[in-house]
């Protein structure tokens, strides 16, 4: 009989532990960390890298006010859909849906656009934080609706 009280007690304390784990829609702040091949970046003299990348920049990008970088994501898709933003700066995807948010890099992106992929999804209200260290165009999509589709370019 005490085996079978511990034994649920048990279950229910790993229960709640996977829910508040999984299910708190608390900020989640992801930084991006230099890659090691040596070929695609260029270290500079405070010793953090960049990697190289071409100066297109889309049609149609709006570059905030310096410190306003907030994605809100609608049942529209992503607000603003696409915008600059210098290296360093980091952004906060905010889901105002009452659905999940999931962002992921487009699917043919390669390190270190790919580590754009956020760890778990967050429902209404949820926050995501990610450090754009890298110059470049981050393209992106949230995972469980996938024709909601962004960029950001990174100078």
């Amino acid at each position: 009989m005490n085996k079978k009280i511990i034994f649920v007690i048990s279950v229910l304390t790993l229960v709640f532990l996977g829910w508040y784990f999984f299910w708190m829609n608390e900020p989640m702040v992801v930084v991006n960390t230099p890659l090691q091949d040596e070929e695609e970046l260029i270290v500079s003299s405070t010793t953090s890298r960049s990697v190289t990348s071409r100066k297109t920049t889309p049609q149609k990008t709006v570059t905030p006010s310096k410190g306003e970088y907030v994605v809100t994501y609608t049942e529209d898709g992503f607000e603003p859909s696409e915008f600059q933003i210098p290296r360093g700066a980091s952004v906060k995807f905010v889901n105002k849906t009452n659905t999940s948010m999931r962002i992921f890099a487009d699917s043919d992106a390669k390190p270190p656009f790919s580590d754009l992929n956020q760890p778990k999804a967050l429902g209404q209200n949820g926050e995501y934080v990610f450090n754009f260290v890298y110059s470049g165009i981050w393209k992106y999509y949230n995972s469980l609706k996938p024709q909601d589709t962004a960029n950001i370019v990174v100078y």
